[in-house]
């Protein structure tokens, strides 16, 4: 069995080379504020093995793949053109209780930033923090997400 994660170097070129050696193909892509890019199209996916399998966990955002959409712990997988695909949005929800407590501990320092300072005053602080807020007082403040969104961008500090 061949597993294929792709590394953020590889290029779409090697990544069509593989696909017909592949088993079992990860995606995990994100991007911040955006939709997933789709690295594998329609047709990249018929060059896959029959029988293989993809299991796109970025598609909360989207997916990795043209051809993906979104399952449920209910019905995880569906077959499609003889690839099994596993889409669960939120896999976390598998897990409540570490992942929440995860999330809580990553977000804490942020909301305490925020409660003592504002989210304006906060953001001018935490670089990370102003990247983090993708809409403010009504305006979509991501670049990527109001692309995403076909909705006008607004920069977060005039």
């Amino acid at each position: 069995m061949t597993t294929i994660g792709i590394p953020r170097e590889m290029k779409c070129g090697e990544l069509v080379a593989l696909l017909p050696q592949c088993d079992v193909l990860i995606g995990a892509v994100s991007v911040t504020g955006a939709l997933s890019p789709k690295l594998i199209t329609h047709e990249m996916m018929r060059a896959t093995t029959n029988g293989a399998v993809l299991i796109d966990i970025g598609i909360d955002m989207g997916g990795i793949a043209e051809t993906s959409r979104q399952t449920t712990w209910s019905a995880p997988i569906y077959a499609d053109e003889g690839v099994v695909r596993f889409c669960v949005a939120n896999i976390s929800d598998e897990i409540p209780l570490p992942a929440t407590a995860a999330l809580a501990t990553a977000a804490l320092p942020y909301v305490r930033a925020v409660a003592k300072r504002g989210v304006t005053a906060a953001a001018k602080l935490d670089a990370g923090l102003a990247a983090a807020v993708q809409v403010f007082c009504g305006s979509v403040t991501s670049a990527s997400e109001a692309q995403d969104t076909g909705r006008n961008y607004q920069q977060l500090f005039l």
